[in-house]
């Protein structure tokens, strides 16, 4: 990821904070800045960077390293293909943890379960590209050249075709 990451934007380091920690939060840190306004060019960059983050293939589905989608750990062990990744390590521990915590009731349940069977005709076969799993505006900031920072980036290598980590 990081060769992908560094062409044009940056990923801030993690700041280790013990009293966060022990309450079950966390925050990044690395010379953030506000910025530049968002100009046709800084979304014209970060676009390029997408397109190369998206076009990096390895040869398994997952990632090097677990991590959070916001406070949901994400498990990227990685698998073959992608309904055995997707069913394993997002699927199966999303309705695991709905339904311990009495938030799906066992119709919905049994309905989830039903639906791993048809995974492999969901999505189609190719290759395990890289994406950023929680993109959205409030996860990055511009530096004071206008160059995007991400952060909370739970990147995992998952299937290309129109479906998010």
């Amino acid at each position: 990821m990081a060769g992908a990451l560094a062409q044009d934007t940056r990923v801030p380091r993690a700041a280790d904070d013990r009293r966060r920690r022990r309450r079950g939060r966390s925050f990044l840190a690395a010379g953030v800045h506000r910025g530049a306004a968002h100009t046709k060019e800084h979304w014209q960059q970060f676009g390029r960077f997408l397109a190369r983050l998206h076009s990096t293939t390895q040869d398994h589905f997952g990632l090097d390293s677990n991590n959070y989608i916001r406070s949901l750990p994400q498990v990227n062990t990685p698998e073959r293909d992608w309904p055995t990744f997707f069913l394993r390590h997002r699927l199966e521990p999303l309705v695991k943890a709905a339904r311990d915590a009495h938030a799906m009731d066992g119709g919905t349940t049994l309905r989830s379960e039903q639906t791993y069977i048809r995974l492999g005709d969901l999505f189609p076969p190719g290759p395990p590209t890289l994406l950023h799993g929680d993109l959205r505006s409030g996860n990055f900031l511009c530096n004071a050249d206008d160059r995007p920072v991400l952060f909370d980036p739970p990147c995992t290598s998952a299937s290309g075709k129109g479906t998010s980590p």
